[in-house]
């Protein structure tokens, strides 16, 4: 017998259905972030200037009460009363050098001082300091105070000592004797300064 091909009857192959649309969303570019704007701090409270004190009343200075006369330890003036003992403190360069003493005589300055060795105090200073001037040289008739330890002498310039160091002083015996008690040493270190 004719074989009958069976065409399945009411089946229709439906295509499966589509698969639902993969809905592709579009990533979405992260957009870059802005940089964190810096939070500004506030700027500082500004504190209110501090209060000018005002200034310390200024006491008004002590009164100075006048100081008594320094006590004069200085020895009498001497002969010719033109030597005063209130140039006790120097009122210019000290100067160091040694002391000597010579006998007088007729000086650089013009002055014949013979015989006056043991009642003047008189001193020759270095040519180095008086220089090659001697009469009417303007260290002539100068005084000067001779200190030695709390021991100070007046004594007048008269004459100028050839050998002597710049600093260095020749005087009377009187004067030596005065600031040392004896001539034994010959020579002895000394301060001295002018007075006028």
């Amino acid at each position: 017998s004719p074989s009958h091909q069976w065409a399945p009857s009411h089946q229709w192959h439906h295509p499966p259905p589509p698969p639902p649309p993969v809905v592709v969303e579009p990533t979405p570019t992260p957009s870059p972030h802005p940089p964190p704007v810096p939070v500004q701090a506030p700027p500082p409270v500004q504190a209110p200037p501090p209060v000018q004190a005002p200034p310390p009343v200024q006491a008004p200075p002590p009164v100075q009460a006048p100081a008594p006369p320094p006590a004069n330890n200085s020895p009498p003036a001497a002969k010719g009363g033109s030597e005063s003992g209130s140039s006790s403190k120097p009122s210019g360069e000290v100067h160091n050098g040694d002391l000597t003493y010579y006998d007088l005589g007729l000086g650089a300055c013009g002055f014949d001082d013979s015989g006056l060795d043991h009642t003047d105090n008189i001193v020759a200073l270095s040519h180095l300091m008086m220089g090659t001037q001697s009469n009417g040289n303007p260290y002539c008739d100068k005084t000067i105070t001779v200190k030695v330890g709390s021991k100070t002498v007046q004594a007048r310039v008269r004459d100028k000592c050839m050998g002597c160091e710049r600093e260095a002083i020749d005087c009377s015996e009187k004067m030596f004797l005065e600031l040392f008690g004896s001539l034994e040493a010959g020579r002895r270190p000394v301060e001295w300064w002018f007075n006028n």
